[in-house]
């Protein structure tokens, strides 16, 4: 296949694990492009805020640290992870975590093939997902679809209060007190939702703005949203959310 599918990215703290499997790719999976490498989660952290590679082929034990954090941070945008490792024991884990395929070191090259072929199609899933959201001119009247265990659920993006993210997971709490525990992450949320009727106020928490009915100024404030829910702004995000309340309100 001439055109590339796909793109990828390599994070192993070993250089000849890194080039073995660009190799391998290169070799036996033409439609991905490596987009580049990492060899510890800080480069790693540097290079994946300019990437969104649709995969990432991560090793769990980057030298002293663990892989794992790297996966609950905001700037990690990858659609799927395949992990690459030479430890069985953390698989129930990775597969928390959504991961698409979970390889063992040395890395077979039929294995591959299927990560690869795993990967294409959680890719076209995203695509048929996209077409799941209902658009229309007001941001307000936007409906989004939440994947359950027997298809897709949609829900206006108005009757959204707040989100809550738990590693790969999002709690999504609705008007009426319905939460509803979604296999997502808040970045995939995030990207979703109007940014001028939502906002991430912490690493951990997006907030409809419509929602909210008081805050205070302190150095780190806290927000009351209209179901009673009080939460910390971050400290990091202060400037920002008070800008954005000016912009939206007559605050």
């Amino acid at each position: 296949m001439k055109h590339k599918e796909m793109t990828a990215f390599i994070i192993d703290d070993e250089l000849k694990a890194r080039e073995v499997l660009s190799g391998l790719l290169q070799k036996h999976c033409p439609a991905v492009e490596v987009l580049g490498t990492a060899a510890s989660v800080q480069e790693a952290r540097r290079s994946m805020n300019a990437l969104k590679a649709d995969v990432v082929f991560l090793d769990i034990h980057l030298g002293e640290e663990n892989s794992f954090a790297l996966l609950e941070e905001p700037a990690f945008k990858a659609s799927s992870i395949v992990f690459t490792t030479g430890h069985s024991e953390y698989a129930l884990k990775a597969f928390g975590y959504r991961a698409t395929h979970y390889l063992l070191k040395p890395i077979e090259v039929a294995q591959l093939k299927e990560a690869v072929e795993r990967v294409r199609m959680r890719k076209n899933e995203a695509v048929a997902e996209e077409k799941e959201v209902v658009k229309k001119e007001d941001g307000l009247e936007k409906r989004i679809a939440l994947p359950d265990m027997h298809g897709y659920e949609l829900v206006q993006m108005e009757d959204i209060i707040r989100l809550e993210g738990d590693g790969a997971y999002t709690l999504v709490v609705i008007k009426q007190g319905d939460k509803k525990m979604i296999s997502r992450s808040l970045g995939y949320f995030e990207e979703k939702l109007p940014q001028g009727h939502f906002f991430r106020i912490h690493k951990k928490h997006i907030i409809n703005l419509k929602e909210l009915v008081k805050c205070t100024r302190e150095k780190t404030p806290v927000v009351t949203l209209s179901n009673g829910d009080e939460l910390t702004v971050s400290w990091r995000l202060r400037s920002r959310f008070f800008e954005q309340l000016k912009r939206s309100t007559s605050f």
